[in-house]
Formats: C-alpha cells, structure tokens, sequence
C-alpha cells in the first residue's frame, strides 16, 4: 500500500493511507515507519474518531515522509467493527474524498472478518495482496470471490515476498 501510495504521489497526486484494521492487533500500524518525527502509539487513529473521541477529522490526519501522501494510522485502544458502516464513517469517508485525489485503505485478512467487506462498500477498486506461501490457493480463491460480490471492482492480485524458484 505504501508503495503505490508513493508511486501517486510523485505525481502530484493527493494521496492518503488508511490503516483501516481496527480490531486489536498485537502488530504495530504497517505505516508507523512513514511518519514524520511520530510516535506512532501518541494521540488519535481512525477507530478514535469513529468512537467520538475527536471531533475533528483532521486531527487523526499525519503528513509521512512521502510526497503528497498523508496518512491515518491505528493507534490506541481497539473499536468494535460495526464502527466502519457507521454514518460517522461514511461522512469521514466523503470528507476525505473531497481532499484526496486517492484513498488506498489496508483492511484486515478478507478470510479473518467480514471488516473487507465493509470497507469495500467505500471503495472504487479492490488490489488482493498476499505473500507467496502464506495462504493456500483454495483460500486466496473463496477470498477473492467474496470480494467480487462487493461494488468494488476487483482489480487483481499482488502477490509479495515470491522466492527466485518461482520466478524461473
């Protein structure tokens, strides 16, 4: 995600990242590394502002070290779920809209939850990643077609982390 957020970025997109995995997770935000003198674990995320924690959208808004690219990272305590069909999600999503030419969000393993599902329902176009040898092609594929019942176009695969065997 952040590497097509700083492809568009560099042409003069507006771009904006969203860690869109709010359930609690013992991983840190995949973006922390891109933020600007941030400790990614201080202040406000996304699941801070759908809970009426900040009012204000801006404030969960980071600049990163990419250029024309912003981001909202997780932080803090998880949210439960229901939060991401909420009207409090849909007006955030519209409001950045208006400010981003591009919104790339990362949501969380299609088969763990139904979250894909419902971030698809914002979404133009859906990018499938995964690393080569982590799911089993029967997965990657009930994956993929549920996806294709969302409205988001289904865009195709990327496959990361492929060892030099497989590329011969």
């Amino acid at each position: 995600a952040s590497n097509i957020a700083a492809v568009f970025g560099r042409q003069d997109e507006r771009v904006l990242l969203i860690d869109a995995q709010i359930r609690k997770s013992q991983q840190p935000t995949p973006f922390a590394a891109l933020l600007i003198d941030e400790d990614p674990m201080v202040g406000d995320g996304l699941g801070e502002y759908l809970s009426y924690k900040v009012f204000d959208h801006q404030q969960i808004i980071s600049p990163t070290t990419l250029s024309g690219v912003d981001v909202i990272v997780r932080r803090g305590e998880a949210v439960i779920p229901d939060l991401l069909q909420s009207a409090r999600m849909r007006e955030l999503m519209d409001n950045l809209k208006q400010q981003y030419s591009i919104i790339i969000m990362e949501g969380p393993p299609v088969q763990d939850c139904v979250d894909s599902d419902i971030l698809a329902s914002y979404a133009d176009s859906i990018l499938f990643v995964t690393a080569c040898d982590t799911l089993k092609p029967d997965v990657i594929q009930r994956a993929i077609r549920r996806m294709q019942h969302t409205k988001a176009h289904f865009e195709g695969i990327i496959l990361t982390k492929v060892r030099q065997p497989y590329l011969d």
